[in-house]
Formats: C-alpha cells, structure tokens, sequence
C-alpha cells in the first residue's frame, strides 16, 4: 500500500520504509511498522547500569500501560561483554543477566509485551562493547533465537573513520536490515545517526562547532536502505533552552534541538506508514513532577476565546509552571521541567507522528506523568492511519522560532486536522489558528469545533469565519487542539 508500484519483499521482516520516486528499489512492506512503535527504553533511567531484576520490573509496570498502546521494552547498551566469544558470538553479561537475555524475552512475551536490544554497526558500541561491524548475520540470528522484536542499531565505533561518507553509513545499516530479513522473524528495525559532520554537508542546527560537530543526516535518498524508524535527532537531557530549565542545555542537548532538528531537515513528506522519523526518547516523567498536579482547581492562566462571535467565550485552561526536581545520579534523565513543558513535548512528539519511546521510570511515576502519556486524545494523532507529520502553518521567526502553529492532516474526514500552538518564549504571547493555516475551506468544513487535547473541552464552536481560535499561549505551552467538521 505503499510501495512504488514494484512488489513487496517476501519473508521481509524489518519494518519497511516508502521509496522515493527516485530510488531504484522498492519499500519493504510486511505489516511492521505500520504506526509509530509505542514502548519504553531503558537508557534515560539506568544508563549502562541495567540487571535482570531491573528489566523484569519495569516489565512488570509496562503492563498497565499495554491498554494505551506501549508494547515494547528496550534494552539499551551495556547487556553485553566488551568481547565475542571463541565462535564470534556476542556475549550476555552474567553478573547483569544471569538467565540470559532470551529469559527476558519469553517473560515479556508471557505478558503480551515485546523485548527490544541494542547494538551498534561499528566494532564497539557508545559504552565501548562488542559492535556488530563484521558479524551482521551472525548478531541477527542470535537475536531471532532470543526473540527479540525490536532492535536500535547505534552509531558508534565505526569503520573506517566512524562512517564519515553517508554511503558507508548507508551500507552498513543495510546489511543489517538484509540480515534482519534473512531471520525470517519480525523485528523492528530502528537506526540511530549520529556522527562526525563533514564540513560541506548541511547540518540540524545552526552552529554544529557549538555541538563537537556531531548532528543528524539528512536522511533523503536513503529509501533502498529499507531503514525503519529514521532517528534524525542528537540525544538529550531534559533542559530548557536557558541552560538552568530543561529544552537545551549546553547548546545541543535539549529537546528543542531534536524539535528544530526534523524541522530544519524538511522531512515531512517521508513520514508515512512504516518511515517514521524518530524525534528521540521522552523525558515526559523523567524524576517525575514535583508536586501533585493542580490543574484542576488552580486559577486559569489564560482563556480560549471565539474570535468569529460578540459572545465571547472564556475557557479555563490552567497551565501551570511548576519546578522540577531532578534526583542523584548520572543518567541522562537529569534535569527539571515543569508540567506544561512535559505536556508540551507528548504533544509535539505525537503531532510529529514520532516514536513514542518512553524514557522514566514508569515504576514510580505520579498520576500526572501517567495521564500524559496515556492521554487516548494525543495518542490517537500520534497513531492516526494516515501517518502524516505535522508541517509548520506559522512561524514568528524562522531563526528564533518563538512562536510556532503545527498542523497534522488526519485521516477522519469529519476531523481532518489537529493544531499546536507553541510558544517557547518566556511570556505569554497572544496566537491566532486560522482556516488558511489549516487548509480547510468553508467549503470542505461548514463549520469547525476545536477541541483542547490536555483537557478535553471544545475551546472554539460554531466558527464560521476564517479565524478559528485566538487564544493566550503560556510560556513553553503547546496548547493542541482537534478540529471537527460541525
């Protein structure tokens, strides 16, 4: 359903990505990846310091979560020995995982979960262990045998020179995927990249230097790698783009940056069914909030109001900025935001139809985090059929980006569209959603509804002139709404 008109790939297991018209092979299409993988991964919580016991736990946790749609739990980097054995084999960490990595597997498949593992495509992983470089079939299989069903192939330790040319990375990751296949067993295939920029590629960001030169590829033209999801995104602690918050700490570490990073890749065409271009894991709930939320009886901050109508209408839409306390330990869940920036980034990663990948310890979370990342209103944008990520409408400043409209075509035509009105500055900024923003005509939609996401309440009703909302954005809010057809 979406291939180039060539036929699909028999005994294809890896999820598949669409072929560019350009592209002289087809897409891989067998019923993976057909909407963004929903799960969790252990990297933000517990770094390299992950055991048995700990895995076993959080997939006893996951499966309240199951209900909502998070299916996989991911094994991040440091399961394995910095060494193969005698016949090239990766070796378990015993003292880690003393029953094996396959016992993980059947226990969460005994719990109507999925098991995903890491490696990377060069001779050592990010923590320095034993890569894949060399031995692409030979870690394919062992994996099938485990039963894993998703597998993150890093950038790290690569040959020759860390990958600098996009073909020699194109190369390796592909000979993954072919080796995925050859398995005969499904497993997801996602690609993290990440590497040294040459000097006359065009880079995420701005100013690579201020980042050690690492950024993301664009990955266009990459559709006969059969590569799935896309990872275009820097990793990151949760910090605010003032350094002492949580967007972007030190320049290059803050979700923002992995935001603006799809954004200046221009990638929106090629999200589709089975491509998704991977903002990164959430640090929605990293040490959790601070307090108890107070969403429901705090003051309203600001109001919705019908611009189209003399009866004016206000809704409350309380966003509070509370502090978020960050806990010991060095892992990349460090950091503080507050409840409007968490909700700020599900919703963004949702509207950007990204993987949704949590990255918290979901086995101490509040009810708060919990309704984030379980909200049914947010999650079926992020899994709508018709796969599409959100494009830029607005934008205040294409360099300063303070205030942002997102839109998200949807595959209901009785609700065809969803906005985000995001203000990353730091004072309330007052943000209009028009039809002409939406692409809707009075002609598709008579009239239109508009539905605030976070707190499911109609904000706009019955508008029938071109300006659809008019509203004051909190700082750091990204208010979401659904447009009806009425």
């Amino acid at each position: 359903e979406h291939m180039s008109g060539r036929p699909a790939v028999t005994a294809a297991w890896v999820a598949f990505v669409a072929a560019w018209a350009h592209c002289p092979t087809s897409a891989l299409d067998n019923g993976l990846g057909a909407s963004p993988p929903m799960g969790w991964s252990s990297w933000n919580v517990f770094a390299g310091d992950i055991t048995e016991a700990k895995i076993m736990s959080i997939i006893d946790a996951m499966v309240s979560l199951k209900s909502a749609g998070y299916e996989y739990v991911n094994i991040d980097d440091n399961w394995m020995e910095p060494t193969r054995d005698s016949a090239g084999n990766l070796v378990t960490r015993a003292d880690k995982f003393p029953r094996g990595i396959k016992f993980l597997a059947d226990y969460a498949h005994d719990r109507g979960l999925k098991l995903g593992i890491y490696s990377a495509h060069g001779n050592r992983t990010c923590m320095g262990n034993a890569g894949s470089y060399g031995h692409y079939q030979q870690d394919a299989n062992l994996f099938a045998s485990w039963g894993i069903d998703y597998l993150k192939l890093d950038t790290c330790g690569g040959e020759p020179s860390n990958y600098t040319a996009v073909t020699e990375q194109h190369r390796e990751y592909a000979a993954m995927r072919d080796a995925l296949n050859a398995t005969g067993r499904p497993i997801y295939y996602s690609i993290c990249q990440i590497m040294a920029v040459p000097s006359n590629r065009t880079v995420a960001w701005e100013s690579p230097s201020a980042c050690g030169r690492k950024a993301s590829y664009n990955v266009l033209g990459w559709a006969e790698a059969g590569l799935d999801p896309r990872k275009v995104s820097n990793s990151f602690l949760i910090e605010w783009a003032n350094n002492n918050n949580y967007f972007n700490k030190g320049n290059c570490t803050g979700w923002l940056n992995n935001l603006d990073s799809q954004q200046d890749l221009t990638l929106d065409s090629y999200s589709q069914p089975g491509s998704w271009n991977d903002n990164d894991m959430l640090s929605v709930g990293c040490n959790n909030l601070s307090a108890p939320s107070t969403r429901a009886s705090s003051p309203a901050l600001n109001a919705h109001t019908r611009s189209d109508s003399t009866n004016t209408t206000a809704v409350d839409a309380s966003t509070e900025h509370k502090p978020f306390t960050a806990s010991a330990g060095d892992t990349p869940c460090t950091g503080h935001q507050s409840e409007t920036e968490q909700r700020a980034q599900f919703a963004l990663w949702c509207m950007q139809a990204s993987p949704l990948i949590l990255g918290h310890d979901v086995r101490t979370m509040d009810p708060t985090v919990r309704d984030i990342i379980t909200n049914p209103d947010m999650i079926a944008l992020n899994q709508d059929p018709l796969g599409k990520r959100a494009r830029i409408a607005y934008q205040s400043d294409p360099k300063v980006r303070t205030l942002t409209v997102f839109v998200k075509e949807l595959s209901d035509p009785m609700s065809p569209r969803a906005a985000s009105l995001f203000n990353r500055g730091e004072t309330p900024a007052t943000m209009t959603l028009t039809r002409e923003m939406l692409g809707l005509s009075r002609g598709t939609c008579t009239c239109l509804n508009a539905t605030d996401l976070d707190r499911h309440a109609v904000v706009a009703h019955t508008v029938t002139g071109d300006s659809v909302l008019s509203t004051t954005v909190q700082p750091h809010q990204a208010l979401t709404v659904r447009l009806a057809c009425c």
